[in-house]
């Protein structure tokens, strides 16, 4: 393995981690205080229930898989195979980090993790 495959790992730990702890933070803090609210409604169905809390976890497993699937893409795959993998993993840590840190103007450490991945991904890709 070469030092750009240390960089992807290091990208794919720390997305990895980024959405771990946002998981686990989201939860209590976000999505169950906006699903209590839409129970009491009467026009909330069950499903728009489950839905919202689905919809709203989507990014914590984008995350976590994206990180998992870059560790294994810098251990067993190919430079193409990596290559995707960076492309695409990096774009959702980059509209992540862009999108968090205008939403919470940069007083979130989320973006800031979120773009130390998306450098670390830029290292890798310098092959």
């Amino acid at each position: 393995m070469v030092w750009q495959d240390w960089a992807m790992v290091g990208a794919g730990i720390t997305g990895t981690t980024v959405g771990i702890i946002h998981g686990s933070l989201l939860g209590p803090k976000m999505i169950d205080p906006i699903v209590g609210r839409l129970r009491s409604t009467p026009e909330a169905s069950g499903t728009t229930v489950r839905l919202t809390s689905a919809l709203l976890h989507f990014s914590t497993f984008a995350w976590i898989t994206g990180g998992l699937a870059l560790v294994l893409a810098a251990l067993l795959a190919t430079d193409a195979v990596k290559g995707a993998a960076t492309l695409f993993v990096g774009s959702q840590l980059l509209y992540g980090a862009i999108g968090n840190c205008w939403a919470t103007r940069a007083r979130h450490p989320g973006w800031l993790l979120m773009s130390v991945a998306v450098a670390l991904l830029v290292v890798s890709s310098l092959r």
